[in-house]
């Protein structure tokens, strides 16, 4: 299709098409890392939610895994959207240059104001602008219109660009003539391109005299067209067609375009999984999945030491087993079932539960992750300082912890006051101040 192009509306077809191909090459890669991005955080909290139990494990190692795909995926991304929006703005410059020619091709001079100068050895002509001429080309919508039969172009297999030199549109803009009538006694009649001297040479004049505008007529289609390689051949698409270290020195700029172009093309964006569509076929084989389950899943934790390789066949069988077969299955299970389970949260001074796609603030995740680990930290303390004391209820203990002032605390249900603390009923140890490890733990529980 490229080689196709004509004129400058066909050229503009064509570069459109080709900066769109070479600009939305990435979307998909860019939506499926903030899919990522968004489930990680998900899994996440689901996986603290869960605690030290094996279902956390089974969230951990996705998390995990998304994140291992973030920090290799990204810096790719960010690599190709730099050669692609470099590219772009090359051809937005070749396309304002394109658009300003077009304009600028149905200017033409006018004379007909009638209003000139003179002295008694010289005439000043007035000319004015007038922007009412012959459009320069047929305008092209769509990039499958320039052959006339429809073919589409293959930017990716792109090869070469006929381009209009910047430095020639000028000539786009049509010849302007001016005609002078009702002179007398002329002795060149009938010849023509000569100086004007020799046009004008016994020529008379009279107050009868006009000046009339050309003809508009239609102005030059393409100044220029330059055959510019983007790649070296059609049958060598992995080398550009010119080399080029320093886009600042070199002064060809269809060259410099090129460049951009086959830079931007050969910069392949990421290839990155839907974490939607995961199945425990494709997760069996992530290293990452399979050293988060070895390490964290009770099943495999008393492993023999030459067992201790990740790859071991029981653990990759039990991901594939565990995370389901089919796509829908993964999705019931740990995208759609768990986006509304409910999670414990503290964002503000209550504790509450809220669903899981009601946390994505990252002030929320924050405050919910911290409340689950302060949670677990002060479980795993008190079990170690306290026998056969359930912990009381941390409502009406966070409830009653709060309050300082006795009338307040008497009024409080399931409160009462003593030593100047208000303490839980519920609560069936002797005393909270016992010891001050012990009022740290509690503290840190029931606050957290």
């Amino acid at each position: 299709v490229a080689a196709a192009v004509k004129d400058i509306c066909q050229e503009t077809a064509y570069l459109e098409g080709l900066s769109n191909f070479i600009s939305t090459r990435a979307e998909s890669a860019e939506h499926k890392l903030a899919k990522h991005t968004e489930y990680a955080d998900k899994w996440r909290l689901h996986a603290a939610a869960k605690h030290s139990t094996d279902e956390g494990c089974m969230f951990q190692a996705l998390e995990q895994h998304s994140r291992y795909i973030l920090a290799t995926a990204t810096p790719d991304l960010k690599q190709h959207k730099s050669a692609a929006e470099a590219a772009a703005l090359s051809i937005a410059e070749q396309l304002g240059a394109l658009e300003a020619a077009r304009h600028l091709g149905k200017q033409h001079l006018d004379v007909t104001g009638n209003k000139y100068d003179s002295t008694t050895s010289s005439v000043t002509m007035k000319l004015g602008i007038l922007n009412d001429g012959n459009e320069v080309c047929a305008a092209v919508t769509q990039p499958n219109k320039i052959t006339g039969d429809g073919t589409e172009p293959d930017y990716a297999r792109a090869h070469e660009l006929q381009l209009t030199k910047i430095s020639d549109l000028h000539k786009i803009i049509a010849g302007h003539t001016i005609t002078l009538s009702a002179l007398t006694t002329c002795t060149n009649n009938g010849n023509t391109n000569q100086a004007i001297g020799t046009a004008f040479q016994g020529c008379n004049t009279n107050a009868g005299n006009t000046a009339i505008n050309a003809p508009k007529g239609t102005p030059e289609k393409q100044p220029t067209k330059t055959k510019t390689n983007i790649f070296e051949s059609a049958s060598n698409l992995q080398k550009c067609g010119y080399s080029i270290e320093n886009y600042s020195q070199n002064k060809e700029k269809e060259q410099v375009l090129a460049h951009k172009i086959c830079t931007a093309i050969l910069s392949e964006p990421p290839s990155v999984a839907d974490p939607e569509t995961y199945v425990g076929k494709s997760l069996k084989t992530s290293r990452i999945v399979q050293t988060v389950l070895r390490n964290c899943n009770s099943k495999f934790l008393d492993r023999a030491e030459d067992e201790a390789e990740p790859s071991h066949k029981d653990i990759t069988s039990f991901i594939e087993t565990e995370y389901g077969k089919q796509a829908a299955e993964f999705k019931r299970t740990y995208v759609t079932e768990h986006a509304g389970g409910e999670i414990p949260t503290r964002i503000k001074t209550t504790a509450e539960t809220k669903k899981g796609n009601e946390l994505t603030a990252t002030d929320a995740i924050a405050a919910t992750l911290s409340h689950l680990e302060g949670q677990r930290t002060a479980k795993e303390a008190l079990g170690k300082t306290t026998t056969g004391n359930p912990v009381a209820d941390t409502t009406k203990f966070r409830n009653c912890h709060y309050e300082k002032e006795k009338e307040k605390c008497k009024k409080k249900s399931g409160c009462k006051y003593n030593d100047k603390e208000s303490k839980c009923e519920e609560d069936h140890a002797k005393t909270i101040s016992e010891t001050k490890k012990h009022k740290h733990y509690r503290m840190l529980f029931f606050s957290s």
